[in-house]
């Protein structure tokens, strides 16, 4: 559910990450950037593969609100 197009999109939109771009390349590169895992002690772990720790933080956070 996390890296549905529903959660994405909204991401997409509050962060601007679409830069200029169709929101569907948007949204296929967030989603390879997002990994999501539940582990064997059922906590959720939420993955972001960006060049900027600031940012793979506001895109973590947006993608929890969301």
């Amino acid at each position: 559910m996390m890296v549905s197009s529903i959660v994405l999109d909204r991401v997409i939109e509050s962060l601007n990450l679409s830069k200029g771009q169709p929101i569907q390349v948007a949204r296929e590169t967030l989603t390879n950037e997002i990994k999501a895992t539940v582990g064997k002690d059922g906590l959720l772990r939420l993955d972001v593969s960006v060049p900027s720790a600031i940012q793979a933080q506001a895109i973590a956070n947006a993608v929890i609100d969301s």
